[in-house]
């Protein structure tokens, strides 16, 4: 089980119900039923992290969290729980890799050996981070060769950003998500269509020095094909469209969703509306409603979904903010319209919702996750994913009321004109 700090963890089961805070070109979109042709790593380690497991909906569930203020400043559970994924793929078997950064050696380290046991791995990358002053990114690119690609639009210069979806000169493929053929649990039992995404980059800053979430689905195909055919293959063949809208449920693309897990994903970047907004609208404001919003960063770019909270606190639902960096007109919206905002060092993009949601009256509990921040460059210029998770039991929902939690109760009180900045970047 993860390890919280056990006061506001005894307080949070009341809390919840109260309200109260205490090697050769990948053939893209094909999907094969890998068989364990090989070994997993020796240091396939199935001990569990900071993690919780549960059912949702027909799915084996598992979400995972760090707390760098309890551990002196740096918890690596994020990345040796990739780590862990990685070194239980078998030979044989496939990774499938969305990188926006990497600087941590042991990551790559990992990935190494798994491709050494006869792994295929294939990663799509952010353009801009063969830039890095770090030599992960292209250790990593001549490692997998034509199994690598960069978002780039074959532009060297990056003239048209670092995005796969988005062409964009100042985009990102910022998104962070793995899906493995096959991989074992944290029982040690071997799983096929496993799907991991959240808020952690591979690397020390960002991926264990700030508070993260992430989210491991075993078992769901639907999911998995998806993630392959609408998200995955689309940036390796880095599709774009007219006036840079990739979202467009219309079509459908840049959506998907599957019922054996109760997942929905979104793809940015969008154009024609708010993805967190539109989420948010499906908020029945009342007595019982309470909506947790921890975010690495909030712009003023995005005074829609905020000026979204104050209305949904002003009809009743109980709203706390936990934030790395903000922007003044927006914090300034929040505090004067009675939102509780503390600042800690944060890298989620995580929206925690308890209550009535669209056409369903009684109360449940919904998880928003993966890379999208609340600013403009994540809903209309980068390459991001969204994640809606409903029907969570409420075993899994503590579990990540318990993470705000960690960051809330020990972070800053922020004022209507002071909020220090503590977390935040991509």
């Amino acid at each position: 089980m993860r390890h919280v700090r056990m006061g506001f963890l005894a307080a949070s089961l009341t809390a919840v119900l109260t309200g109260g805070l205490v090697a050769v070109q990948p053939t893209v979109g094909a999907v094969s039923a890998v068989s364990a042709l090989g070994t997993v790593s020796p240091n396939c380690n199935t001990v569990a992290p900071q993690s919780v497991t549960a059912t949702v909906a027909s799915a084996q569930v598992e979400a995972t969290f760090n707390d760098p203020v309890a551990h002196g400043g740096q918890d690596l559970a994020q990345l040796n729980e990739i780590i862990r994924l990685v070194n239980c793929t078998p030979g044989g078997a496939t990774i499938r890799m969305a990188i926006y950064s990497i600087t941590a050696n042991t990551v790559y380290r990992a990935i190494a050996d798994a491709v050494a046991r006869g792994v295929l791995v294939q990663v799509v990358h952010n353009g801009e981070d063969k830039n890095s002053s770090d030599s992960s990114p292209t250790d990593l690119a001549a490692l997998l060769g034509a199994n690598h690609h960069w978002c780039d639009h074959g532009s060297a210069g990056l003239a048209y950003g670092g995005g796969c979806l988005s062409n964009d000169p100042s985009s990102l493929m910022h998104a962070k998500y793995l899906l493995f053929s096959q991989t074992q649990d944290l029982a040690g039992v071997m799983q096929s269509n496993v799907t991991w995404f959240g808020s952690p980059n591979e690397t020390f800053a960002s991926g264990a020095n700030l508070f993260n979430n992430s989210v491991t689905v075993y078992g769901d195909a639907t999911l998995y094909d998806d993630f392959i055919n609408y998200v995955w293959t689309p940036m390796w063949q880095e599709n774009s469209y007219p006036g840079n809208d990739f979202y467009d449920v219309s079509t459908p693309r840049g959506y998907f969703s599957s019922g054996y897990s109760g997942v929905t994903g979104y793809v940015s970047p969008q154009q024609q509306t708010d993805l967190v907004v539109d989420r948010l609208s499906y908020v029945n404001p009342n007595s019982s409603c309470q909506l947790r919003v921890m975010e690495a960063t909030i712009h003023d770019t995005r005074s829609a979904v905020v000026t979204q909270l104050a209305s949904l606190h002003k009809g009743g639902c109980k709203v706390y903010v936990t934030v790395g960096s903000i922007d003044p007109g927006v914090l300034k919206t929040l505090v004067s319209n009675g939102i509780a905002v503390h600042s800690a060092p944060v890298h989620d993009k995580l929206i925690i919702f308890y209550g009535s949601y669209a056409d369903v009256t009684t109360n449940r509990y919904t998880i928003f996750t993966g890379s999208h921040n609340l600013t403009k460059s994540a809903l209309s210029i980068n390459d991001e994913l969204l994640v809606k998770i409903q029907g969570v039991p409420q075993v899994l929902y503590q579990a990540f009321y318990s993470h705000f939690g960690d960051a809330y109760s020990t972070g800053t009180v922020c004022t209507a004109t002071s909020c220090p900045a503590q977390g935040g970047g991509e």
